[in-house]
């Protein structure tokens, strides 16, 4: 099979683009925007250049596209943790562990997402961050609304800013979990309780 033919074939694999973008993850993650170039995509992704270019049509393509592909990685547990039964505590106490598991066993799309927003490469394209943020938020206000009707969250607490607590709380161990710091198993939980508990000494109700 000549290159011009294997070219062709590898373009229309239907497992090239995901591979494609799992490449340009790791690799952007690792060296960043301005470092990586499309050749080192194909090498990783085991295609040509040509097959590479033939699903994105330039290095901003496939930056914009795995970057995506990260923010939307989340959603589905978001939306899981939505139908799930439950009280809205154990609910949001699943979807930490669940963040957690996908983060122990594939950390390069929260690498990625961390260094783009912390430390981005001024050469990158401008990624609309805050509408990744402001979807994800708006799915837990709406979690935790479900916890004000239920009587289990106080009715005079502030949604949106409970929402950024726990998404501080959960980015806070991630970035510490991918700087190599050994986090224990029962974060989810803890991180959970002091939302829902809060710091405060609680007055003694005996006499």
């Amino acid at each position: 099979m000549n290159s011009l033919s294997l070219d062709a074939k590898l373009s229309t694999d239907g497992e090239l683009r995901p591979r494609i973008l799992a490449a340009a993850v790791e690799l952007f993650a690792d060296r960043g925007y301005g470092r990586t170039s499309m050749r080192e995509v194909a090498a990783a992704a085991g295609c040509t250049k040509p097959a590479l270019y033939y699903h994105f049509g330039s290095k901003d393509d496939l930056f914009r596209a795995a970057i995506g592909q990260c923010m939307t990685g989340l959603k589905p547990l978001l939306d899981q943790v939505a139908t799930l039964p439950g009280t809205v505590r154990d609910r949001i106490v699943a979807f930490a562990r669940a963040m957690f598991k996908i983060l122990r066993s594939d950390p390069a799309p929260m690498r990625l997402m961390l260094a783009m927003q912390t430390r981005p490469d001024h050469s990158q394209p401008d990624i609309d961050f805050a509408r990744y943020h402001a979807q994800s938020q708006a799915l837990l206000r709406t979690i935790f609304e479900e916890g004000v009707h239920s009587g289990e969250i106080r009715p005079d607490v502030d949604l949106q800013e409970a929402a950024l607590a726990l998404t501080a709380m959960l980015h806070s161990h991630a970035f510490i979990a991918l700087k190599g710091v050994p986090t224990s198993d029962d974060v989810p939980e803890r991180i959970v309780a002091l939302l829902f508990d809060g710091i405060r000494t609680i007055p003694s109700t005996l006499p």
